[in-house]
This record gives C-alpha cells, sequence and structure tokens, in this order.
C-alpha cells in the first residue's frame, strides 16, 4: 500500500473513531453502555460506507444511485447524535457540579424542621425541639444560600461547555469532511489506470479505423508511424486490412 493511500485510511479511521466516541456518549445517556457501543460502531461504519460506496459510483458513472437515501440518513442520524454527544462530552470535561449533595442536605433538613415544628404540646414548650427548630431553620437558608451560588457556577460552566462543544461540533465537522475528500481520492491511482487505459483502446481504435479505411497499407506503417510491436502490429493488420495484404 502507497503511503498516500495509508494516510487517506488513517484519516477516515480517525474520523471514524471519533465519531463512533462521541455518538456512544449520546446514546450511552438513553441506554445501557454495551448496547450504546454497539450502536454507535454500527451506525458509524454503515454511514462511512454507503457515503464510500455512494463517491465510488458516482466516479465511475457520473450518476448517483439508491445509496445516496442510506447515506444521507445514516450521517444525518450520526450528526444529530454527535451534536448531543459533544455536549456530554464538553460537561465530562469541564467539571459541571451537581446540587445533588445539597438537595439531599436541604431535603434532611427540611425533615427535621417538620418534626421539630411541634415542639409546643398542650401550651407546654420542648425547648429541645425549639432550640432544633431554630437550628434547622438557620441551617436551612444557609444551605439554600449554597445551593443558589452552586447553581451560578453550574450556569457558567454550562454556557462554558456549550462553547467547547461548539468548538468540538466544529472539529467533528473538518475531520469529517477531510475524511470525505481522502475518500473521493481513495482510488485516484487506479482511476488513472483507467484513463490510461481508456486513452490506449482510443489510440487502438483510430489505428483500426486508419487500417480499415486504407490509410495504413502495410504493417512497416503500423511499427515505424505508431511504435506498434511487429508481431502485434502483424496481427492487427491481418485482422482489420480490408485486402489482407502484407507488405512489409
Amino acid at each position: 500500500m502507497k503511503p498516500l493511500k495509508i494516510i487517506d485510511y488513517s484519516l477516515i479511521a480517525v474520523s471514524m473513531l471519533y465519531s463512533t466516541y462521541v455518538t456512544f456518549l449520546f446514546f450511552s445517556l438513553h441506554s445501557s453502555l454495551l448496547l450504546a457501543g454497539c450502536i454507535s460502531i454500527f451506525i458509524v461504519f454503515l454511514a462511512h460506507h454507503y457515503t464510500y460506496q455512494l463517491i465510488e459510483y458516482f466516479k465511475k458513472t457520473g450518476r448517483i444511485n439508491q445509496y445516496i437515501v442510506l447515506s444521507i440518513t445514516l450521517i444525518s442520524i450520526v450528526f444529530y447524535a454527535e451534536w448531543n454527544g459533544q455536549l456530554v462530552h464538553a460537561k465530562n470535561i469541564s467539571g459541571i457540579p451537581t446540587t445533588e449533595v445539597l438537595d439531599k442536605q436541604i431535603n434532611s433538613v427540611q425533615e427535621t424542621i417538620n418534626l421539630s415544628a411541634k415542639h409546643t404540646n398542650k401550651g407546654k414548650t420542648n425547648w429541645a425541639k425549639y432550640q432544633t427548630f431554630l437550628d434547622s431553620q438557620k441551617q436551612l437558608k444557609a444551605l439554600e444560600v449554597k445551593r443558589n451560588q452552586l447553581l451560578l457556577a453550574i450556569e457558567t460552566k454550562t454556557k462554558e461547555a456549550e462553547i467547547t462543544a461548539n468548538s468540538f461540533r466544529l472539529f467533528s465537522l473538518i475531520l469529517f469532511l477531510l475524511a470525505f475528500v481522502a475518500t473521493s481520492v481513495n482510488h485516484a491511482s487506479g482511476l488513472a489506470k483507467e484513463h490510461l487505459l481508456e486513452k490506449v483502446d482510443d489510440k487502438r481504435n483510430k489505428i483500426i479505423s486508419l487500417i480499415r479505411d486504407g490509410e495504413v497499407n502495410n504493417v512497416k506503417m503500423l511499427v515505424d508511424y505508431f511504435n506498434i510491436p511487429p508481431d502485434e502490429a502483424f496481427l492487427l493488420y491481418q485482422k482489420f486490412s480490408p485486402d489482407k495484404s502484407i507488405g512489409f
């Protein structure tokens, strides 16, 4: 394999791996890790496969076929999953905090307040419960202040994650476009060979036409003017000459 092809295939592989990773992050939010991994690999592989087949078919025929439906559909699914998966990826990198711990503490303090609120019974005050009630209220206010501060920090981090996600989305799009270009030139050498063969066939057809028209009337002309090997020139002239006369 030529070095240029290795580079092309490497670029395509990197694009597929990155697409699979961020697609996996999206699907993992809605399914098990194993299922998300299988779906991601399957969809990304098919999207690149049908895109490649479509490009190859277009290069050979200059037309498109039913692969365009499969290609566009699968690429759209991958892009949608990537778009959302990029945000998950950015949030993981940004380390956005959660209010889960504070919410549990607030719920616990609220339960304590509810229990200690009944600190008076038949006109008698349970001072221990009353003190607990007062302390819990102060603690609740302090926790709510912390929670509000944390929400502001989360909002700031989320905005930063959105900016980071947009950068990753741009990177992913550029990577896909580069892989798309690499796919389209993957078999450039093969196309060049086919083009060369077409040129050779055209030249051969012109020579045959000249022989049939009588403009080439001996084997020597084929050898001298068209640089055809004597054996091949002999066969060509013998096969296509109108009078089958061979004057060497």
